[in-house]
C-alpha cells in the first residue's frame, strides 16, 4: 500500500474519529485512538496532525477547537459538530433541483465547483446546454465577502497600496466585473472596490457588527465606467469636450449612446462636439483612443495634454529581457513548476469520497458504471478508491468499518454510523450555486417565479442571503430573447451588422448556434455564409436582423470555455505593465505569467487577435504600459496610427 493510499485513509479515519466523539480530544487522544497511523517521532507526529487538520478544514470540514481545565487545564481539543457538519435539506423538489442543475450548466465560472455543489444537493453532474450560456468572473476573495455580507462582519484588505476597513453592505456583479459596496471607515463614507483589485487575502474581524442601509446595489455603480473615479476624491461629475468625427460609424454609435442631450454642437463639416464623463481618467482616454484619428480632446487643457503625453511617451519596456523570460517560460511546457498535485490528491480522494458515500446509502446498490459517470471518474478510479475507504471506520476497526464492496459491477453500500448526510456546502460551493441561479435568471427564459426562482429562494435563505446582497447584473440586451428562439430552431438570419475593426457595415447571412454573455457584452456565434467560417457577432453592433424561415441541422458545438481557442486565428505576446492588467480581464488569453523585467514586476500573456488594425488599436490605448514581444514584425503595429493621432493635436 502506498503512501498516498494511506494518507486519504488517515484523513477519513480522523474525520470519522472527530465526528463521533462525544468529547473534545487532543492531540495525544488522538494518536492513541489512530495508533500507527502518524509517523514516529513527537516533531513528525504533530506536524502530520496539523496538516491533517488543514487539509479537512480546506475541504470545508468544520474542526472545532476548545482549551480544557482541570487535569488537563490549557491543552486544546478536537471536536466536529455534527449539525454544522451535515448539510441540512434544503427541501428542494424535483423540478426545482433540476433547475438549479440546469444553471450551473448555463453558467460557466471556470472552475467545478458548482458541480460539487449539486453533487451534495443529490442533483447530478450538469448536461450542458451550449445552446445559451454565460461566463461569469470566479476569485478568491469573493466567498469571504459574501460571507462577510451575510453576518455582517467588518473586512479588513488592501487597496491601492493602502489599508482598508470596511463594513461589506453588497456585492455587484457588471461588464464582468465583481464590486464589493460598503462603508470605508477610513474616509467615513460609502465606497466601492473593484474585487480583482483587492491586492492579498481579505480577512474577516470576528468581533465586528454593523447595520446595513437599504440599498438598490445596480443604481451605486455607475453605468458608464468613465464616470467611476480612480479615487473617492475625484469629481464624479467632471466632463471634456470632444471633437468626433460622424462620418466614422465607430463614432455614429457612440453618439447614440451618449444621446442628444451631451452634444454641445453639430459642425457642417461633419464634426460633433460632444460632452463626456471623464471622472476616470483612465477609462476616458481608453475611450477616446479607441477611436484612433476620429476623436480629438478639446478641453479641459489638462486632459487634452495628458491625451499628447500618452501619445508621446514609450513603454521602454526591455523586450530582450521579457523574451528570455518568455522563452523560459516556452521550455517548461508554458506551465508553472511541477509539485502541487501529487499533495493533494489524497485531500481530493476524501473530498471525492464524502460526496459518493451519502448518494451510495440513499440506494444501496448501484452499477459500478453509473457511480463512474456521476462522479465524473473512471471505474477503475471508483474501484480503488471503494478498496481503500472500505479499510476506514471507527476504532478498534472490526465492527466500525464502512460497509462497501464492488461485485461483479455493481457497488453495495451498507450503512455506517458516520457520513450518513453529505457534508455542508463550503463557502466557496454556496456562493457558485448562488450566483450561478442569479446568473442564469439573466439568460433569456428565464422565470422567476418557476422552479430555479423558487429553488434559488431556498439556497438564498439556507445561505443567509436575503436577495439584494448578491446581485448578478448581466444587462441582456433586447435582442438576446428573439436571438436564442433563432439559435433554438436553428433558424437562419440576415444581420446588418458593423464591424468595429474595419469600421465598417455589412450585411450577412447566418446560421445561428449559440448565444452567450463573457466579460460583459453578449456574443452570437454562428456559421457565416458569406466566408463559409464560424464567426461571433457582438450583439450591441448588429444594427438590425430578419429571420429568414430557413433551417440547419443542429451540430455539436465546443466547449464554452474555449470560443476563442481556434488554432486559425493570430496570436501575439504583449508585456504589460500593471496599469494595462485590465487586457487580462477583459479579453480571452492562452497564457499569462508574472515576471520580473530590470527589476519591474510585468505580466506576459499570449492573446489572439483578429487582425493587425485591431492589434494597432489596442496597442494605442495601452500606450507606454505595453510593448509586443511577438511576432517581432508587430511591434511597430502602433507607430502610423499613433502618429495620426497626435497630428489631430498639433
Amino acid at each position: 500500500m502506498t503512501v498516498l493510499i494511506d494518507r486519504a485513509e488517515r484523513l477519513t479515519n480522523l474525520l470519522a474519529l472527530l465526528l463521533s466523539t462525544r468529547r473534545a480530544l487532543t492531540a495525544s487522544d488522538v494518536f492513541n485512538e489512530l495508533a500507527g497511523q502518524y509517523p514516529a517521532g513527537t516533531a513528525a507526529k504533530r506536524q502530520a496532525f496539523e496538516r491533517d487538520k488543514a487539509s479537512l478544514r480546506d475541504i470545508g470540514v468544520p474542526i472545532e477547537t476548545e482549551i480544557l481545565g482541570g487535569s488537563d487545564a490549557g491543552r486544546t481539543a478536537y471536536r466536529i459538530d455534527r449539525d454544522r457538519y451535515e448539510l441540512r435539506d434544503l427541501e428542494l423538489s424535483a423540478e426545482e433541483t433540476r433547475a438549479l442543475q440546469a444553471a450551473v450548466a448555463a453558467i460557466r465560472s471556470g472552475t467545478p465547483i458548482g458541480t460539487d455543489a449539486l453533487l451534495k444537493l443529490g442533483a447530478g453532474a450538469p448536461d450542458a446546454d451550449t445552446a445559451v450560456w454565460a461566463n461569469i468572473p470566479t476569485l478568491e476573495a469573493l466567498p469571504m465577502l459574501r460571507e462577510a455580507v451575510s453576518a455582517r462582519t467588518s473586512v479588513g484588505f488592501r487597496y491601492h497600496g493602502r489599508t482598508r476597513r470596511v463594513d461589506p453592505w453588497g456585492m455587484l456583479l457588471r461588464d464582468g466585473f465583481w464590486y464589493v459596496v460598503g462603508f470605508d471607515h477610513g474616509h467615513g463614507e460609502r465606497r466601492t472596490f473593484r474585487v480583482d483589485r483587492i491586492e492579498g487575502a481579505v480577512e474577516a474581524e470576528d468581533a465586528s457588527s454593523f447595520d446595513r442601509p437599504e440599498l438598490d446595489l445596480r443604481s451605486v455603480l455607475p453605468s458608464d465606467p468613465k464616470q467611476l473615479t480612480a479615487s473617492g476624491d475625484a469629481d464624479a461629475d467632471a466632463t471634456a469636450l470632444v471633437r468626433l468625427d460622424s462620418s466614422s460609424n465607430r463614432v455614429a454609435e457612440a453618439l447614440h449612446e451618449l444621446g442628444d442631450a451631451r452634444i454641445v454642437e453639430r459642425g457642417d463639416d461633419g464634426w460633433v462636439d460632444v460632452l463626456v464623463p471623464c471622472a476616470n481618467v483612465g477609462a476616458f482616454r481608453s475611450w477616446v483612443l479607441g477611436f484612433l484619428d476620429a476623436a480629438v480632446v478639446l478641453e479641459p487643457r489638462s486632459v487634452r495634454d495628458g491625451i499628447v503625453a500618452w501619445l508621446d511617451a514609450s513603454s521602454e519596456i526591455d523586450l530582450a529581457v521579457a523574451e528570455s523570460a518568455l522563452k523560459r517560460r516556452r521550455s517548461h511546457g508554458g506551465k508553472a513548476a511541477a509539485g502541487g498535485a501529487g499533495r493533494r490528491r489524497a485531500d481530493e480522494r476524501v473530498r471525492r469520497m464524502l460526496l459518493m458515500l451519502p448518494w451510495l446509502i440513499e440506494r444501496g446498490e448501484v452499477p459500478l458504471d453509473e457511480v463512474a459517470q456521476r462522479f465524473d471518474l473512471s471505474p477503475e478510479d471508483v474501484e480503488s478508491d471503494i478498496a481503500w475507504v472500505s479499510m476506514c471506520g471507527l476504532p478498534p476497526y472490526v465492527d466500525e468499518m464502512i460497509d462497501v464492496f464492488v461485485d461483479e459491477g455493481m457497488v453495495y453500500m451498507g450503512v455506517p454510523r458516520v457520513f450518513t448526510r453529505p457534508l455542508r456546502l463550503t463557502a466557496p460551493e454556496g456562493f457558485a450555486l448562488l450566483t450561478a441561479g442569479r446568473a442564469a435568471m439573466g439568460l433569456p427564459g428565464a422565470d422567476p417565479q418557476g422552479p430555479l426562482g423558487r429553488g434559488l429562494a431556498k439556497l438564498a435563505s439556507a445561505l443567509g442571503d436575503d436577495g439584494g446582497t448578491v446581485v448578478v447584473d448581466l444587462q441582456r440586451p433586447k435582442i438576446a430573447d428573439d436571438l436564442t428562439d433563432a439559435v433554438r430552431r436553428v433558424e437562419r438570419l440576415e444581420l446588418v451588422y458593423w464591424s468595429a475593426t474595419r469600421d465598417e457595415v455589412t450585411e450577412r447571412v447566418v446560421t445561428p448556434r449559440r448565444l452567450f454573455a463573457d466579460r460583459g457584452n453578449w456574443y452570437l456565434a454562428a456559421d457565416d455564409r458569406r466566408s463559409g467560417e464560424s464567426r461571433t457577432f457582438r450583439l450591441d453592433r448588429i444594427e438590425s436582423y430578419s429571420c429568414l424561415g430557413e433551417f440547419d441541422e443542429p451540430v455539436e458545438q465546443p466547449a464554452a470555455a474555449e470560443w476563442f481557442s481556434d488554432a486559425s486565428i493570430a496570436r501575439t505576446t504583449l508585456c504589460l505593465r500593471p496599469r494595462a492588467y485590465w487586457v487580462t480581464e477583459r479579453y480571452p488569453l492562452d497564457d499569462a505569467f508574472d515576471t520580473d523585467v530590470n527589476g519591474e514586476r510585468l505580466r506576459i500573456v499570449r492573446l489572439a487577435v483578429s487582425d493587425e488594425r485591431w492589434l494597432a488599436r489596442l496597442m494605442v490605448r495601452l500606450g507606454p504600459d505595453a510593448a509586443v514581444i511577438d511576432p517581432v514584425e508587430w511591434r511597430a503595429v502602433a507607430d502610423d496610427v499613433r502618429a495620426r493621432i497626435r497630428a489631430r493635436y498639433s
